[in-house]
């Protein structure tokens, strides 16, 4: 069991390097670039690979499907730093399902610094932040003791510092449960203004090892307006009820 252990791992992480993506000559032509980052602290250290698992809170982010197969309420709240001084902070909740199905609401404030100057001059310049957030509205219910599909609403606010603008987007999921070791998600995420960045998310996880330790996961990903195509690969293992390293 030790051996197939570490040849599975092996395969996961020497797998991880060799993310494939293409970049066309359409990428960063799409509008409120903010809803590209990850606003989920475990889906980005599996790779963003979330829509096949779409297993908690986050589902709101990756695959408004897998809220259905939530059992009680839960919230998440993340912090992130990102490069230039960026940062972006989410905070969510889960509500309980009720019998129509499950809902999840979330808001995320991205800050990003600037300096206004009128004349080049290091000693006369204001300092300020651009801040863009997004509200979303999500609902996942089960159609079936496999299938479960889900929907999301959300308000996006973009401060271009000459000027802001402001709208509504759609996503659509579905999560299939093959067996009780095997699921495939699908969601068409950021539908709405033609400047919206529109994408496809395609995922598959699968559970491996005694008790199923072992979570091996795969997405692609397609953005539709601006032509960028990404394929990664993650794991997740869990060594106790409170220690997963991904």
């Amino acid at each position: 069991m030790k051996k197939k252990l570490l040849f599975i791992w092996s395969v996961i992480l020497a797998g991880a390097p060799l993310l494939a993506a293409s970049i066309s000559s359409k990428s960063g032509t799409t509008g409120f670039a903010f809803l590209k980052i990850s606003r989920s602290a475990r889906a980005a250290a599996m790779g963003e690979c979330y829509a096949g698992l779409a297993d908690d809170v986050n589902a709101i982010y990756y695959n408004p499907a897998g809220l259905a197969g939530a059992s009680g309420r839960e919230i998440t709240a993340s912090h992130i730093l990102w490069f230039e001084s960026i940062s972006k902070s989410s905070l969510g909740y889960l509500h309980p399902p009720f019998k129509f199905g499950t809902l999840a609401a979330a808001l995320d404030l991205t800050a990003i610094p600037f300096e206004s100057r009128k004349y080049e001059d290091d000693n006369n310049f204001e300092r300020g932040n651009l801040a863009n957030f997004v509200l979303s509205l999500a609902y996942g219910r089960k159609i079936s003791s496999r299938l479960s599909i889900g929907g999301g609403l959300k308000y996006a606010s973009e401060d271009l510092s000459t000027k802001n603008k402001s709208d509504f987007a759609l996503d659509l999921g579905g999560l299939y449960s093959f067996n009780n070791t095997l699921n495939a998600g699908l969601s068409l995420q950021n539908m709405g203004a033609s400047d919206m960045p529109m994408n496809i998310r395609l995922g598959a996880a699968k559970k491996l090892l005694a008790d199923n330790a072992l979570t091996a996961l795969g997405d692609f990903y397609w953005g539709i307006r601006d032509g960028t195509r990404t394929l990664g690969i993650g794991g997740e293992y869990k060594l106790s009820d409170l220690f997963y390293p991904r």
